[in-house]
Formats: C-alpha cells, structure tokens, sequence
C-alpha cells in the first residue's frame, strides 16, 4: 500500500541498474519495500518504552519462573555484567524470545510449537547496485542484492533449524549459494570484498510438509494458561519484522485483557523517538563543529536527538573526532550512546552507530572507541583491554565463513596488531586468538590440490 508498482523496458531498468545482464532482462517491475536499520530500530523501541514508564534491563537473562502454586508469578534474572542474581515479580509475564521461545519455556510445564529457520545474509564492503534488485538462486529459490548504509547485503538462505540459536555457524557453501545466484545477473558482484557474514533464526510458526520459505509468516500468542493450566504465562511465536507494531499491539492488548485494564492502542501514531520533527543540518553542522556528512549519518540513526549529540560537541570539542572512519562515527555519538542508550560494551556501541561494520571491520577504531568507553565508564586499562578483546573475537565469528587465500594472512597482520603491540597476547589460550583460527591459518599456508581438469565440449 505504498508506492504503486511501475513497468519498466529492458532500457529503462538498464538506465536505473546498470550493473544488471542485459540478457537477463525482459523488463522490469518496481516494487516498494522497507529499509530500516534492526538494531536502531529496537533501541528507538527500548527508549519508547523508558520514556513510558518501563524498565529496560540490558545484559540480563531470564534463568527461570518465580510461582504461587502453578502460576506464574515474575521470573528469576541474572545480570552477566556483575553476575548478580536477582528476582523480579509481575502479575503478567510475557515471553517474546524469539527463537529463544522455547528455550525460555523449559521447566515450566507450558508448551508452544515452532519451526525454526536459519537465514544467512553475506555483507559487501561498498554499494554495488543503486537499488535493491530481486532474482532467482540456483533452486529457483528468491534471493536479493541490496544496499543497506554505506555497504551492500545478499540473502537469504532459509533452511530448518534445530541447534542451539546462541551457536549459529555459516558454511561457505552457503556463502557461494548466494553469492552465484546474484553473479547470474550482477556479473560485477565478484568484484566487491566480501567483509562479513551473518545469520539468524527464524521463529517461525510449525507446519508439516511446506519447504521453508513456504512456511506462514504469522504470528500466534500462546494463552498458557488456558492451554498448559499455566497461569499468567503467555508466549508469541511466528511473526516477521514488518508487522512487529501488529505484534506488539496484540501482545499489549492480551495483557490489557489479562490485567482488567482496556485502552486503546495508540502507539501506530505515536513517533518513535527521533522522529518528532526534522532538523536544519547546516545550520546544525556550523553551530556544533561537525561535519555535514558525519552529522547526516548521525541524523539517520538518531532523528531529531541528533541535537543532543551535537550539544555534546558545543561542551566538549573534542568529541567531535572521528572514530571510526568506515562510517562515519563521532566520540559524541558514542558518548551520547553510552550516557543515554544504555550502551556498556563495544558491541554494544556497534549495534548504536554501526561503529566497526565497515571495510575495516574494527581493524582502526576499535581501541579509540574502547578509550571513549572506558573513560565514560570509568574502566580500568585492564578492563579495557579486555573489552576491546572480547569485541575482537566477538567480529570473529562473521569473518570465518569468508577468509581464505590473502584474506587470512591480513586477518593475522590484523590479530598481531591488537595482540601483540597493544600487550592483549595475555588473553589467547592454546587453541588461539580465536576459535578455530589455527586450522583456518593452517589451511591457508598449505598448498591447494591439483585436481585435474574435465574437457567440456560445449557450455
């Protein structure tokens, strides 16, 4: 219900994607989609919610229920930053996991039904087509290319789950899935470096028999008291991210019916914060010391708190460096992450202003950014080290799937930089730096088989 969709010749989508295989192309039709930003999207959420009255705990997991009898009455919490234990009450508890649904539900005698799907999408580091464009994959399966900030993202797999989803792996066949089926009608896609990898699972609704991406896209909120005898439980499974205000206005409105309180939902017209009202970037830019393309970055991800970060700058000048240069990414805007956004760890700081998800990935602001956090925070220079480590490792498993040849040398070059001249060697064990790096390297330094040629007569 957005933008009518518009017939274009094989010309006219030429004109608009040049990099497109003229003979791939009969003609062409537009389609309108979203493009959004996940992690901004859930702090601008997170802060909705502060600013309404709730509690946001961060780093912090569910280790159980609390009871009266068989129903729930508040849960059990432990904080991994300090390890504390603690125990919260409520009259209605809501488990909204995810794929961590059903993990969440063990020991409580209430059940729900899911069919969960691992999707992989493979991160370029620069734009390669000026829009999205939709094709086929080798198994006539849909796939995309699209560019997304300053960087381009292939996807997706879908594939039915059954790990653990805090220990997701991408192989590299995977990798090549997608990457084959885009270079069918993008031939220039090889010539971009591939940085990243990433993947997540689906919490998808169960149904026997349909491939999975035939499988709804729906959602279905589980009364477990009603049907498990679990009282005061409720559990969403199924649903997408498009619909997620559809889904958190039905899960509002049973928890309404379940507390006695009836009011209408208002949120669909309610701004998320930053989007109350546009600001004059050069004006902004003049009075703050920033640079107009660092400031228009950080209007993308913050709106119309832009001004506080730009206020930050006004007090202390020196916040107007930058930090990571991929980006680009200011000390204001991850001050301003840290004192507002509840951001504690560098990955955290990531998921705020995509600090360290550019060309580099970390390789030249990764220890600024620890200092800035470090000073906010008041860490030791231990601590600090130890955070810019754990960030490290942490970009670690995104780069696995796609390191070979040249890349795992420069990837070494990058782990001695940190390890070595920085004094972080102290925290390697004897398998690594990182899990799996010694094979990895070891691999790289052998050489390839030879395996012989087959003739073909004709393609």
């Amino acid at each position: 219900n957005g933008k009518p969709h518009t017939r274009l010749t094989t010309q006219e989508a030429l004109a608009i994607e040049p990099g497109l295989k003229p003979k791939m192309v009969n003609g062409a039709v537009t389609m309108d989609e979203w493009g959004i930003d996940p992690f901004r999207l859930c702090t601008a959420n997170a802060l909705s919610a502060a600013e309404a009255g709730a509690t946001i705990r961060n780093h912090t997991r569910v280790t159980g229920f609390l009871f009266e009898g068989k129903r729930v009455c508040g849960v059990k919490v432990q904080d991994f930053r300090t390890g504390a234990h603690e125990e919260i009450r409520a009259q209605v508890v809501f488990n909204a996991g995810g794929p961590w649904v059903l993990k969440i539900l063990e020991g409580t005698g209430a059940t729900a039904k899911m069919r969960p799907g691992k999707g992989v999408h493979v991160i370029l580091d620069r734009r390669v087509v000026n829009v999205a464009v939709m094709c086929s994959a080798v198994d006539g399966r849909s796939i995309f290319i699209m560019p997304h900030d300053n960087s381009t993202i292939i996807g997706t797999t879908d594939d039915d789950f059954y790990g653990d989803p805090d220990s997701l792996t991408v192989s590299k066949d995977e990798v090549e899935y997608l990457i084959q089926g885009i270079e069918r009608v993008l031939p220039q896609v090889r010539s971009a470096r591939v940085v990243r990898v990433m993947a997540g699972v689906r919490p998808t609704l169960h149904k026997w028999g349909p491939n999975e991406d035939e499988l709804s896209r729906d959602h279905k909120v589980y009364d477990h008291g009603a049907q498990d005898g679990v009282e005061g439980l409720f559990s969403m499974v199924g649903g997408k991210l498009a619909a997620y205000r559809i889904m958190s206005e039905d899960a509002t409105d049973i928890i309404g019916e379940a507390l006695g309180r009836k009011v209408a939902c208002t949120t669909h017209v309610k701004p998320l914060p930053g989007g109350e009202k546009q600001l004059d970037l050069p004006k902004l830019a003049e009075e703050s010391g920033l640079s107009e393309y660092a400031l228009a970055r950080i209007h993308f991800r913050h709106g119309a708190r832009t001004q506080d970060i730009a206020n930050l700058c006004k007090e202390r000048p020196g916040l107007q460096r930058i930090v990571c240069a991929c980006e680009p990414v200011t000390a204001a805007e991850l001050t301003y992450a840290v004192r507002s956004e509840w951001a504690a760890k560098l990955s955290d700081l990531r998921r705020r202003t995509r600090l360290g998800t550019g060309p580099c990935q970390g390789c030249r602001c990764t220890l600024e950014a620890g200092c800035v956090l470090a000073e906010e925070l008041g860490h030791s220079g231990e601590g600090q080290l130890q955070e810019t480590y754990d960030f490290l490792r942490n970009r670690w498993k995104g780069k696995v799937p796609i390191l070979e040849g040249e890349q795992v040398a420069q990837e070494e070059l990058l782990q001695q930089t940190h390890l070595r001249v920085l004094g972080m060697h102290h925290f390697v064990g004897d398998d690594g730096p990182f899990e799996g790096w010694r094979d990895l390297a070891k691999a790289a330094r052998e050489p390839a088989p030879v395996r012989p040629r087959k003739e073909v007569a004709s393609e």
